[in-house]
């Protein structure tokens, strides 16, 4: 928790400028809510005997007055409580790894303010904060399960969300996706938050997938509107703000894995952000590669 709030006042542990820790960076990225949460510096840690590695926070804490606020007089668990098993920290006790954990499950706090919708959003987004926001790297693809062909779960990662299907790697390709439009030429920061935060707090009105996805991604590259204005989404066609963005969030990708840089496209929509172009996420052995000629193909040739 001390590296987390950094109690010590740590150069390294300030993400940005004007951020003095991970928990303050949090609070004024994806911004403070009167309702549920205050941008408080309070943790509460309950560390209990889980039987798996875990952590995690529960809404019916902090949303317990909702929509009242938490205030100083309010019990401790109106506020923020982080429930870490202690076979995580067995597994892992290094406290930087347990602080990283924190900054991911308040994300879920700030989210559980704004409704609820698919796990690839809340997670993916989790992720996204945890590490590129905080300045931190990102979560590596070897995290986790394995699995045996990268373009296989890099497709439709949207729905592909389960262990089965893409060995949950949904978190960090929708991570990385995130960290895409968090470009100050696209979305930026904060906007990016909101993309990923504003949702419904009714069930039966959770749409599975692109929720509120196409109504920012139309403003991508473009100044934040000053009214709002809501879109319809298109079942129809397959031209829509979210489909191209995805498809060139996939070229961002792969453009990491071109060492010579002025052979990169020039665009930010092609490009990931400046601090990773030259730190390629995906493996790049994967891609299937052609080489143009002027000759005939060549078959049985030998080194």
């Amino acid at each position: 928790a001390n590296i987390y709030t950094n109690q010590y006042d740590i150069g390294e542990l300030k993400p940005a400028p004007g951020s003095d820790s991970w928990m303050e960076h949090e609070c004024k990225i994806m911004g403070s809510m009167p309702f549920m949460y205050t941008c408080s510096n309070r943790v509460n840690i309950l560390v209990q005997k889980c039987g798996v590695e875990n952590a995690w926070v529960m809404q019916s804490d902090y949303l317990r007055n909702f929509p009242g606020p938490a205030t100083k007089t309010s019990p401790s668990n109106f506020d923020i409580v982080f429930y870490m098993c202690q076979d995580l920290i067995d597994a892992n006790p290094n406290p930087y790894a347990a602080a990283n954990t924190f900054a991911h499950e308040l994300a879920h706090v700030i989210q559980g303010g704004f409704g609820f919708s698919s796990n690839t959003m809340t997670e993916g987004g989790a992720t996204w904060l945890e590490g590129p926001l905080l300045n931190l790297p990102p979560r590596p693809m070897v995290y986790a399960w394995g699995f045996r062909d990268w373009n296989r779960i890099n497709a439709a990662h949207i729905y592909a969300n389960t262990h089965e299907l893409n060995s949950r790697k949904f978190y960090q390709i929708h991570s990385m996706f995130l960290t895409y439009l968090s470009q100050p030429e696209l979305l930026g920061d904060h906007s990016t938050s909101a993309l990923q935060n504003y949702q419904t707090f009714e069930s039966s009105n959770i749409p599975f997938g692109r929720s509120a996805y196409d109504y920012f991604l139309k403003y991508l590259g473009k100044p934040r509107p000053d009214s709002f204005t809501p879109v319809t989404i298109d079942v129809q066609d397959t031209q829509y703000a979210f489909a191209t963005a995805l498809l060139d969030y996939r070229v961002a990708i792969a453009s990491q894995c071109i060492v010579d840089a002025k052979l990169r496209p020039s665009e930010a929509r092609y490009l990931m952000p400046e601090n990773l172009r030259e730190r390629p996420y995906w493996d790049c052995s994967s891609y299937p590669t052609y080489w143009s000629t002027s000759q005939a193909s060549v078959d049985g040739a030998k080194a």
